[in-house]
């Protein structure tokens, strides 16, 4: 038996162990075991360092031990008493890993353990990862990218279930930016700049822009969500139009031989409630996926003005997904989402009469949205893979706000083909692409039309290649060919650096470009009223770069500790500004910009782990600068400085869970408000409490402790809604005050 696992080990590892044994047979008498060993990769049988490796009693679970994996992947435990044992080891990035240990009267039943950790890949089945669209671990992708995992997806879901706005808002370096307290619609800022520089994915489709990603994020469960990447900067090479700030990616989950089901019900002390269910499972060469969810919001007024900051709201949604294996190495997929919605938000006591008239002051947006996406992977050896895929979208908004009606219908559709071939060190991929999206504006009583129909074709190429276990580079070149604005050349470029197994540095920089259109923040805050193009307006570019140093070693020999940081820089050339006198006359005429927009800052996340325990600690500094007609300013609603802290507590046996958690959100620039150009700093304090009676989880959360709200320091509009006078001033803190939220999880 020790012949066996000695002839396991690489030498590297054996005096280590030799050591281990003559320690061991040193205490035969002791009546007390030694337990140690190593934790490796089960893909490059590399150290894992950091590891959280701990002992419990079964018999008496107060009973713990606890380590960390050294440099080496090594761990012990000293004086361990006879018992039975549950060995339960974890390490970001890899499955958990579990087993049983007894030991016996004599130290002589205790050996050397190699545990074995199965990493989480960027790639679940057929899905690819969003930063270079082949199958990679994410420690190995030469592009940064971070990832918020499932039991993250699972904590922010008890504080938001019905959609993923929380999910996001929480993660350094990216913001989620309410344009309408009326509407609550939102969008994402990754590093400063504008939600329309943000490409939405749901499994790579690129499903949601322009008139879609208004309200998309408020309409996108989590329940079904494996994971989300966020990469940012500009990535056109490989996406094409839109991908300008960054890729955000929601990662769906797969059906898995396991039947799995769960579901939320939910209700909050704001007059609202919704639930949601999952289903999944996968029958030999079939599977299937079922996620269903709804929503009832009542008008909900939090400061007492006669104006609800939570506007009512009826959603419906239903999302199956199947796949298939059709013969050995040939799989498909196919996936479709149906969204049914109504939100009123405005004057309170206002009757249905008065919808669609200028008093008293009323926003309604009806919306239905139908999305169908497929795909096909032809694995034809382990170095050669091909994937077809396409998707079409249809989403219908018909809104008013006041008086005067928005109508308009999106079409998106898009299909591409990629072929990746692995020839020594090099992963090479070739594709091409083919989107539109097409708008019709069905708005009434319209002198000039709005709608526009885009095409775009575009073509690239990709190299990743790995230089022994230190070096990795990937190098791409995009071609596009877009039927209103000509042709682009995006190239990117990244490399990564390991010189150690506990760090990494990565390098990269790529281009981007984005269509205009007339979905810009300034004019959601209006309802798009008198919203024009300026003639000759020009394609948006951008250039970005980006340097990170991630880090993951124990601290004192008990603490899992990991640490990143990052410089980002992202210039852009020709953003869509609104002309400052349209705005003065109540319109919105946009035009490009005479100058750049400079978007550069510094990202830091700690994240330390002591047993149950864990506490993270982000900061983000960014200075966002937009140049026109010769003058240079801060762009509005972004704090320079923003602050995360959270501390948790969660034993998986005892299927208890709690947090704490505190955010400081800095100073912003604001324009267009009488009452300020910088706004005050606030903090934002939650707390969370979570236990599990078998299957079921029952929660409690309290989010905006402190009832932070703008209408504390100011009104969020000025005029009287009650008489038809309504101007919405920018919105920079929390509208909603205080939100108390508790529901049961089950999880099958």
């Amino acid at each position: 038996m020790i012949h066996r696992i000695l002839s396991n080990l690489r030498l590297k590892h054996l005096a280590a162990f030799t050591i281990t044994f003559l320690f061991i047979s040193l205490r035969v008498y002791a009546q007390q075991a030694v337990i140690a060993g190593f934790v490796t990769d089960s893909v490059t049988n590399d150290e894992v360092v950091g590891a959280r490796v701990r002992l419990i009693s079964q018999s008496d679970t107060t009973k713990r031990l606890g380590a960390i994996s050294d440099r080496d992947g090594r761990f012990s435990f000293q004086r361990v008493s006879e018992g039975t044992y549950d060995l339960l080891v974890t390490s970001a990035g890899y499955q958990r890993y579990s087993r049983v240990l007894s030991v016996g009267k004599h130290s002589t039943d205790s050996l050397p353990l190699t545990i074995v950790l199965l990493p989480i890949k960027t790639v679940v089945r057929d899905v690819v990862v969003s930063a270079t669209r082949t199958e990679r671990s994410i420690e190995d992708v030469p592009v940064r990218i971070e990832t918020v995992a499932q039991e993250e997806i699972e904590e922010k879901m008890m504080e938001r279930s019905a959609n993923v706005v929380e999910l996001l808002n929480e993660t350094v370096g990216t913001r989620v930016q309410n344009t309408s307290a009326a509407s609550n619609s939102t969008n994402i800022r990754l590093q400063g700049l504008d939600g329309r520089y943000t490409q939405v994915l749901v499994d790579g489709f690129p499903n949601y822009s322009g008139l879609s990603s208004t309200f998309g994020l408020t309409q996108l469960l989590p329940l079904n969500l494996q994971r989300a990447e966020i990469i940012k900067g500009a990535s056109s090479a490989l996406y094409g139009p839109d991908a300008i700030a960054g890729i955000v990616n929601f990662i769906t989950k797969n059906p898995q031989e396991k039947p799995e089901f769960s579901a939320v019900l939910n209700g909050t002390n704001q007059h609202g409630y919704d639930g949601s269910a999952y289903y999944g499972e996968l029958f030999d060469e079939f599977g299937v996926t079922l996620l269903t969810g709804f929503q009832k919001q009542q008008l909900f007024d939090s400061d007492n003005d006669n104006f609800s900051e939570i506007p009512a709201n009826t959603h419906f949604t239903i999302t199956p997904k199947f796949t298939y294996e059709i013969v050995d190495g040939l799989n498909g997929m196919t996936t479709a989402t149906y969204v049914t919605e109504d939100r009123r938000g405005g004057v309170m006591n206002a009757p249905d009469s008065a919808i669609g008239k200028a008093a008293p002051y009323i926003e309604t947006n009806n919306t239905n949205r139908f999305d169908i996406a497929t795909s096909l992977t032809w694995k034809q050896s382990e170095n050669n893979t091909g994937t077809l895929r396409a998707a079409a979208t249809r989403l219908t908004r018909d809104s008013y706000f006041g008086a005067v009606p928005f109508k308009g219908t999106q079409n998106i559709r898009f299909a591409d083909a990629q072929y990746v071939d692995k020839v020594g060190p090099h992963t090479l991929q070739i594709g091409a692409s083919l989107q539109e999206d097409a708008f019709d504006d069905r708005t009434p009583n319209r002198a000039l039309s709005r709608s526009y129909d885009y095409v775009d074709v575009g073509t690239w190429i990709e190299d990743e290649a790995a230089f022994g276990s230190e070096w990795s580079t990937v190098a791409s070149t995009r071609i596009d060919h877009h039927n209103a604005l000509g042709t682009f050349v995006t190239p990117r470029a990244s490399i990564l650096f390991k010189p150690e197994p506990i760090l990494s540095l990565r390098l990269g920089g790529g281009m981007g470009f984005k269509a205009p259109t007339i979905f810009v923040e300034d004019a959601e805050a209006i309802g798009f009223r008198n919203t024009t193009l300026f003639p000759g307006i020009v394609a948006e570019r951008a250039q970005s770069a980006t340097f990170d140093v991630n880090c993951h070693s124990p601290l004192f020999g008990t603490i899992a500790a990991k640490f990143d940081a990052a410089l980002f820089v992202t210039e852009l050339d020709h953003a869509l500004l609104a002309n400052s006198d349209s705005l003065a006359a109540g319109a919105i005429h946009i035009q490009n910009a005479s100058g750049p927009t400079t978007s550069r800052g510094f990202e830091f996340t700690s994240d330390l782990s002591l047993d149950e325990l864990r506490f993270t600690a982000s900061y983000a500094y960014t200075d966002v600068q937009q140049t026109n007609n010769n003058k240079t300013y801060e762009l509005p609603l972004n704090p320079r400085n923003w602050l995360g802290l959270t501390l948790s507590y969660e034993d998986e046996e005892e299927g208890f869970r709690t947090g704490v958690e505190a955010y400081y959100i800095g100073e912003q620039h604001v324009e267009d408000d009488p009452f300020r150009t910088v706004t005050p700093s606030y903090w934002l304090m939650g707390a969370l409490i979570e236990k599990a009676f078998g299957p079921f989880h029952l929660y409690l959360n309290a989010e905006n402790l402190l009832n932070i709200r703008q209408s504390t320091y100011e009104p969020l509009f000025l005029g009287n809604p009650m008489l038809g006078d309504y101007r919405a001033l920018p919105l920079w803190a929390p509208v909603e005050g205080r939100t108390i939220n508790g529901g049961l999880r089950v999880v099958l």
